[in-house]
């Protein structure tokens, strides 16, 4: 991991989309295969296991890399809760208006470096490509219902 600083994904994006890349050409050259074995039951069996074991190991790879940047975050954070009380001992030592301005540099350096670390990803891949890939799973699979529920009505 590089740190927070330069990247929020700390350096973990180009992995993201490396993988995310390779499920989505997989996916592509996978579902049109599964659907149209689908008269042959032990080649359809067979080519949506594979499709599902590649999907769990996408997923845990995934997961893993998650684990990475939330453990990661969370010392961060850890790390401005720290400045956050170095700045304020002072303060409660002694409550006055001097004391205070005193610290207000430490204490919005603080802030600055909290914002920072709460803005670190959780996730390898952009916020963005997640949701895209959301609407796209959703209206495919809201398609397929639709066509399977007509089909029974015979339309």
């Amino acid at each position: 991991l590089i740190p927070f600083e330069e990247d929020r994904s700390m350096g973990l994006r180009p992995l993201g989309s490396i993988a995310f890349t390779s499920f989505v050409v997989l996916t592509a050259a996978m579902l049109p295969l599964i659907v149209t074995q689908w008269r042959d039951l032990r080649g359809a069996i067979t080519g949506l296991l594979f499709f599902l074991g590649f999907v769990a190991l996408f997923f845990a790879s995934l997961y893993g890399l998650h684990r990475q940047m939330v453990k990661a975050k969370a010392a961060e954070m850890e790390q401005t809760h720290q400045l956050y009380v170095e700045a304020f001992q002072p303060i409660r030592a002694r409550w006055s208006l001097e004391c205070v301005a005193e610290q207000s540099a430490r204490l919005t350096a603080a802030e600055a470096i909290e914002r920072r670390a709460a803005a670190i990803q959780e996730w390898p891949l952009d916020e963005g490509l997640l949701a895209r890939l959301a609407a796209i799973i959703t209206s495919v699979l809201g398609v397929i219902v639709g066509r399977l529920i007509l089909s029974r009505f015979g339309l």
